[in-house]
């Protein structure tokens, strides 16, 4: 449709033809050259009309009707010939241009230098009657074609309605459903609300059990406290007791079959110690620990001495460290302080390192309550624990490779 508009601007604009200097053009340029069934240029979209929309058979109908020549260079000299092509091969690539720029129609066009302009009409005349037939074809087929576009245009609107009222009756049908979903988002906003309370009401009975944790914590450390020092306050009193009291071990069991524990201690007293039992010792008790027996146990039972006073007992003890070596009947024994179980078990702990130093000639001695003093490099040193005693064989590289072998039994 738009090819028709264009060819009816450049017929009206002057149907009388040219004049005799623009007369040899009229054998070159036929509307049959412009009536392609594509366009110029290559159409911008190809579902459109354009230049060359109508039918090739329809232009040639109408040349034939007009009585134009299909062949423009019939008359022509060869060299004519090729100069009409030419400049036919210009005009069309010109209308190309013009197709593809989307601008108005020219007025007046000039196809090559030093040759006449070509007024907005076509190269031939036309009668007058023609010309109203071929107005009148070219509005007829307008009108078919309006009205063929229109019907297409109210389809499509009619399907974009049809489109639109199915998305319309999805979305209110969506919209019946929002209510529900604000009943269900309300309940689950009131739920969390519950929960939330309960967490909150949880948190303070767990901080209450926290806070009363911490009391009893604290309590029990306060209990333990004051259970470690009764007990070392019972230990005391314990040792207070046996202060006076000498534990003998390694007497044999049989012994005591035809003599007395005290009878016993007489005799040690006279082969080891001569220059003290001429001084009277008085003794209140002597007994074996435990009272009864067990015969599982592999050796003796040690016999406790009661002496009546604590200094008999301490001079007894000297002497038994100076002589080092205490014997009853050629066989060795021990004579030591007695003291409660817990002192006991304490001062067990120092046997084997007691043992090394000993040996090594570093004088060790057990003081009261279970204190570890040896001789080392000319210097006394007193250890309330083994911890201590660690951190101080650091320092001490000789002592250290003394100790070596009895940290790593322990560690094991």
């Amino acid at each position: 449709m738009a090819s028709n508009l264009k060819e009816l601007m450049i017929l009206g604009s002057n149907r009388r033809g040219w004049n005799a200097a623009n007369h040899r053009y009229s054998s070159v340029i036929q509307p049959s050259s412009f009536s392609k069934s594509t366009p110029w240029g290559g159409s911008r979209d190809q579902g459109k009309s354009s230049l060359g929309s109508f039918e090739s058979g329809t232009s040639a109908s109408r040349d034939r009707e007009f009585g134009l020549s299909q062949n423009p260079f019939a008359s022509l000299s060869p060299d004519e010939q090729k100069e009409e092509k030419k400049l036919l091969e210009g005009i069309v690539k010109d209308m190309e241009v013009w197709e593809s720029s989307g601008q108005w129609m020219f007025s007046v066009y000039s196809p090559m230098k030093k040759e006449p302009n070509i007024s907005g009409s076509y190269c031939y005349e036309i009668p007058d009657k023609d010309f109203r037939n071929l107005v009148l074809s070219f509005l007829k087929e307008i009108n078919e074609n309006t009205g063929r576009v229109l019907e297409e245009f109210r389809e499509t609107i009619q399907e974009q309605n049809e489109k639109f009222s199915k998305e319309i009756e999805a979305l209110n049908e969506k919209q019946l459903e929002i209510p529900k979903l604000n009943n269900k988002i309300t309940e689950l906003n009131n739920s969390m609300e519950e929960h939330r309370s309960r967490i909150e009401t949880l948190e303070g009975g767990v901080s209450k059990i926290e806070d009363k944790t911490s009391e009893i914590t604290q309590f029990e450390k306060q209990i333990e406290t004051r259970m470690k020092k009764h007990e070392q306050n019972l230990r005391v009193m314990w040792d207070t007791i046996k202060k006076n009291n000498i534990r003998i071990m390694g007497i044999p069991e049989d012994e005591e079959s035809n003599k007395s524990s005290e009878k016993i201690f007489e005799e040690i007293m006279a082969e080891n110690f001569p220059n003290i039992v001429e001084d009277k010792i008085f003794v209140e008790e002597a007994q074996r620990t435990p009272y009864r027996l067990n015969p599982k146990r592999s050796t003796p039972r040690h016999i406790i001495i009661k002496l009546s006073r604590t200094k008999d007992k301490e001079r007894i003890l000297r002497a038994a460290r100076e002589k080092q070596n205490i014997i009853y009947k050629g066989v060795p024994i021990r004579l030591t302080a007695d003291f409660s179980s817990e002192t006991m078990q304490a001062r067990r702990q120092w046997d084997d390192i007691y043992k090394v130093l000993k040996e090594k000639n570093c004088q060790p001695r057990i003081i009261y309550p279970a204190k570890l003093l040896f001789r080392n490099e000319g210097e006394i040193k007193i250890f309330p624990d083994k911890q201590k005693l660690r951190e101080f064989v650091t320092t001490s590289p000789a002592l250290q490779e003394l100790l070596k072998g009895v940290f790593q039994k322990e560690n094991q």
